[in-house]
């Protein structure tokens, strides 16, 4: 025998011992053979964006969700991965996205991957996630820490203008009952 065949010899036993060990693992579940599932979450949150056009792609909130849901439902995927890029935006879309986030955790490993930003309603939502990451540089957190505001109450008192509240409970103007005195 030449020694090329020996090589060839070599080669196809250590391919059919391969295969042979994989397609066991495989049977006994020692490979995990699901999929991931990778959601970008980018821009604005909101519920229903106004500027579906016709060569634009919006999407809001309702479509993050409907894709987790796909994802949560699927028996093929077994993880999540959200890859976020967003300064937050509406109270109420971030919140909903926030339960649908920790419905899908609560099943399935959800990985939030912050890669710019992920900042306000946007961290608010992916909170719940079964772990955050980010970049070294990525801007992430504060939920609704901050609230600017210009005071012209000397002014106003100055030039004579009073300031009427109308509000529908005692304390639905609390944060700003402070700047009222």
């Amino acid at each position: 025998m030449s020694r090329r065949h020996i090589i060839i010899g070599v080669i196809l036993a250590i391919v059919l011992i391969l295969s042979i060990g994989a397609a066991i693992l495989l049977a006994i579940g020692g490979v995990s053979t699901g999929n991931i599932a990778k959601i970008d979450i980018e821009g604005v949150l909101v519920l229903h964006p106004e500027d579906r056009g016709l060569f634009t792609e919006t999407l809001g909130v309702e479509d993050y969700i409907e894709a987790l849901d796909r994802a949560e439902k699927d028996p093929n995927v077994k993880a999540v991965i959200l890859r976020v890029n967003s300064p937050g935006g509406e109270v109420i879309a971030s919140e909903k996205l926030a339960r649908k986030v920790k419905e899908v955790a609560e099943k399935k490993p959800v990985v939030a991957y912050v890669e710019t930003m992920g900042t306000s309603g946007a961290y608010m939502a992916i909170a719940p996630a079964t772990c955050i990451v980010a970049e070294k540089h990525a801007i992430v957190g504060s939920i609704g820490v901050r609230l600017d505001m210009i005071q012209y109450y000397e002014l106003m008192r100055k030039v004579g203008v009073n300031v009427t509240v109308i509000k529908a409970g005692k304390y639905k103007d609390m944060p700003l009952q402070a700047f009222n005195t």
